[in-house]
């Protein structure tokens, strides 16, 4: 009798142990996210723009918050852009990473899917739409469990090229079971 009390005990503490961890959800500032967290430029109309820093390179991103949903976001675009000439491999890598870290902070991704979410935008080969260009755009689909991302690429004057991932999660921010968003603080 003694022995099943104390393995009820232990299964209800283990029980309880891993459910607690994921039921609560849990909200992350977007400004305080993106970059440093302290250099954000808010544009009008509440767009952003921010820098990511690696060891020896820096790149320029800029944010759209696109669906506003309770209280967080179920829709973010992100363009990281190069005035003169291509994104190099290094620079892609730096955007992928700023793009894993929103995946598991504003839209409730598995940390073990953050390696394929990189390595996709990392090499993509989807064709580059001119400046100038009206016509509908080739773009890249893919899912990592929930989250959807859409791939642009688009050319610039002087040689230049932006790349935009468009983030896409179905539900509602905070609710089970996707508990960890983005948020906005003002």
């Amino acid at each position: 009798m003694k022995k099943s009390v104390v393995n009820v005990l232990r299964n209800s503490a283990l029980i309880g142990i891993l459910l607690g961890g994921q039921s609560s959800a849990e909200s992350t500032d977007l400004w305080r996210l993106l970059g440093d967290g302290k250099s954000v430029l808010v544009l009008s109309g509440g767009d952003a723009v921010y820098q990511i820093k690696g060891s020896n390179k820096t790149i320029t991103v800029g944010v759209n918050v696109l669906d506003f949903v309770d209280n967080g976001y179920n829709t973010l675009s992100l363009s990281v852009f190069k005035f003169n000439g291509k994104l190099d491999k290094t620079e892609l890598l730096l955007f992928s990473q700023g793009i894993a870290k929103l995946a598991t902070k504003c839209f409730n991704s598995d940390v073990s899917r953050l390696p394929s979410i990189q390595n996709w935008i990392a090499t993509n080969s989807v064709k580059e739409a001119g400046a100038s260009q009206t016509s509908e755009m080739d773009l890249a689909q893919a899912n990592f469990g929930p989250l959807k991302l859409t791939l642009s690429k688009r050319a610039g004057a002087m040689n230049g090229q932006a790349v935009v991932i468009r983030m896409e999660r179905q539900g509602t921010p905070g609710e089970s079971p996707w508990v960890n968003y983005c948020s906005l603080s003002g």
